[in-house]
């Protein structure tokens, strides 16, 4: 039985699912969703998907939303094993994870803060806080930029891994202090239930906006590296990020010449 992916062509997140479906090989059947038909709010529809976004999918009468989870669920169900999404090495995919929601790091940095320490008390690791004053520009500081190019909080540090974006530190977390927790639950399809509620969140124009600002940072985290996240094989983060990107040089974006990275 094929997998069903409700399907925008102009919508960022899509794309990204396509393109991991592809890369997987996986049987689909994919269903437009012309939004300006609100064919996204039929009651049909809305059995699937209550918050009415696309991309949504169903696979074998599991439905779930949200581009990144879709994403993450497939090859963590299909290919547990595949360089696109590391399951063995927990550093390389919360390199992965971070990339995966860079665009989001920029949001929201004093409830990620939050949200990050609550999940490390939650599973009783100890934990050092540092506290960051932002208002006196103490994340602009070269020994804090050394840490986090992107000079947001939270970050974490955990031996010689350096990580930052709140929701890939909380998976960290969870995978390697308490991978058998029903904090981060190990069953496919409640993971992606949890991630839909992390992530499913339908880009603003501000998003948007702060995501062609954060062009040059992306550009300098690539560097001479072949891919997104570093190493010799594609990653879903590689998907992400072109997904968004293409859309922008077809629309908004078009000078990528101080780019070349990217």
């Amino acid at each position: 039985m094929p997998i069903d992916l409700y399907f925008t062509t102009l919508s960022p997140p899509s794309r990204a699912v396509l393109m991991t479906l592809r890369q997987l090989n996986l049987d689909v059947n994919v269903i437009n969703i012309d939004i300006q038909k609100e064919e996204n709010k039929t009651p049909e529809f809305l059995k699937l998907n209550p918050q009415h976004a696309v991309p949504t999918l169903v696979d074998d009468g599991f439905p779930l939303g949200e581009s990144r989870a879709i994403m993450q669920y497939l090859v963590s169900k299909y290919a547990p094993n595949s360089g696109l999404y590391p399951t063995h090495d927990l550093k390389k995919r919360a390199h992965v994870d971070r990339l995966l929601y860079y665009d989001m790091s920029i949001f929201y940095a004093i409830r990620d803060t939050i949200s990050s320490v609550s999940g490390a008390k939650h599973l009783d690791i100890e934990v050092n806080i540092k506290i960051v004053e932002l208002s006196k520009g103490e994340h602009l500081t070269p020994q804090y930029s050394k840490l986090n190019p992107a000079k947001k909080v939270p970050t974490i540090v955990d031996g010689d891994l350096v990580l930052w974006e709140s929701r890939a530190i909380m998976q960290y977390l969870c995978n390697k202090y308490a991978p058998n927790s029903t904090l981060y639950p190990s069953n496919p399809n409640q993971r992606a239930l949890v991630m839909k509620a992390l992530f499913g969140i339908v880009p603003t124009d501000q998003q948007i906006t702060n995501y062609k600002n954060s062009m040059k940072l992306i550009d300098t985290l690539i560097g001479n590296n072949k891919y997104v996240a570093g190493g010799e094989h594609l990653t879903i983060a590689d998907l992400s990020v072109l997904a968004t990107t293409t859309l922008l040089s077809i629309n908004d974006f078009e000078d990528f010449n101080d780019h070349p990275n990217l």
